[in-house]
């Protein structure tokens, strides 16, 4: 590691300061930890990384034609009397 000095306005060293103490960390490690989420954010290329596409292949996306079998997935899964429950 190199190291760097920074400026930083009063509320947000308090701000950091506090997360560090809440999660027994330096408060220099917080800063390292929210620069290299900043970095993998805004990568110097310009390719941004979005951070939703971490989201992709999390759920297990059931047949693949529901978009266009919708009507047909409700009336089977929705009781007219009851409504309906989430199962698997």
């Amino acid at each position: 590691m190199k190291r760097t000095t920074i400026m930083a306005d009063e509320g947000t060293l308090l701000e950091l300061k506090a997360i560090a103490r809440r999660e027994n960390k330096s408060t220099s490690q917080v800063i390292r930890e929210a620069l290299a989420e900043y970095v993998v954010t805004h990568r110097a290329d310009g390719r941004h990384k979005n951070p939703l596409l971490a989201l992709a292949g999390l759920f297990d996306g059931g047949p693949g034609d529901s978009s266009e079998r919708i009507e047909e997935i409700l009336e089977e899964e929705i009781d007219p009397v009851s409504g309906w429950s989430y199962h698997r």
